[in-house]
């Protein structure tokens, strides 16, 4: 599984917002860096955002969607996390 691969890093959240929160980690299998989107099951539902990380994951090699790579549900700590691009920088950054 992907987790296994990616490093912790709990000082580096990059985004918070209603859902949850996303991370930044570094994935040594691939030797970059990735964003972890973490979601709380209170905030939305896992089958609404696994259905969602599946159609955006269709989407393969469109430049305007960021791409996913993973999906994991932890029903121990009730949350599930999408493994997803890191960019660069923010869609508000680029329209300055």
């Amino acid at each position: 599984p992907r987790a296994a691969h990616v490093l912790p890093e709990p000082d580096v959240i990059i985004a918070q917002g209603g859902f949850g929160e996303v991370w930044r980690k570094y994935n040594k299998y691939t030797g970059r860096y990735e964003a972890v989107k973490t979601i709380t099951f209170s905030k939305l539902k896992p089958d609404l955002v696994k259905k969602e990380y599946k159609i955006q994951k269709s989407f393969v090699d469109c430049p305007f969607i960021v791409k996913v790579y993973d999906f994991q549900e932890d029903k121990e700590k009730k949350e599930c996390r999408v493994y997803m691009e890191l960019m660069r920088s923010s869609l508000a950054a680029e329209m300055k």
